[in-house]
């Protein structure tokens, strides 16, 4: 058996807590099936804990910059991700990247990966409401309103339940899609969302964003 597949993920302070957990839950499910086929790793900005927009404070295992080494990393925020975007994190974030990381962003984490130059060419998506705010500061990258995209080592995701949707893909992908769909029906889904998939809420473009400069 080939070793697990080990997910860092950066959770910037108000992040979303249902976009990370949202992610995290199909690995435990998978696993629970399947035998250790995941794992997943907390990492912050300084190490300590960090609160997501809903008051909920998580541990993490270490700060960002103590990770050299890592397969896949997704950066979850929240309403305002530039405000804690650093040179530090673009650096350590391209850094992985030259390593041949994958990287991802859930929910508005694609602002931090725009911002650190890591989405040029590739197609990505966000979180609705940001959709706007993202396409004004960053012209040149080509959005969507899908679910999710997986672009050559970019993944990108709406956040919310989509990041669900988003992880059963990626276990249909490395161990088949029988193991996905129970995964799925762990979760009461009626059935496994495609990225396609377009809510009527994410239609609405026009919505006001916080999302700071």
């Amino acid at each position: 058996m080939s070793a697990p597949h080990d997910f860092h993920f950066l959770l910037l302070p108000e992040f979303s807590s249902i976009g990370f957990m949202s992610a995290i839950e199909p690995l435990r499910v998978a696993n629970r099936f399947a035998g250790e086929l995941y794992r997943w790793h907390i990492l912050s900005v300084d190490g300590g804990p960090v609160a997501a927009s809903n008051g909920i404070t998580l541990n993490a295992e270490s700060a960002f910059d103590q990770v050299s080494d890592a397969r896949t990393v997704f950066v979850v925020s929240g309403f305002e991700p530039l405000s804690d975007y650093t040179r530090a994190i673009g650096d350590w974030l391209k850094r992985l990247d030259r390593a041949g990381a994958t990287l991802g962003g859930i929910d508005t984490g694609s602002f931090i990966l725009a911002e650190a130059g890591l989405l040029a060419g590739k197609r990505a998506t966000l979180h609705w409401e940001a959709a706007a705010a993202f396409a004004e500061r960053y012209p040149a990258i080509e959005t969507s309103q899908e679910l999710f995209e997986i672009d050559t080592r970019r993944i990108t995701c709406a956040g919310g339940t989509a990041s669900i949707d988003l992880m059963l893909d990626l276990i249909a992908r490395e161990h088949g899609a029988n193991l996905a769909a129970q995964v799925s029906e762990q979760f009461v889904l009626g059935r496994i969302r495609s990225a396609r998939i377009i809510s009527a809420c994410r239609s609405r473009r026009g919505t006001a964003s916080t999302i700071a400069s």
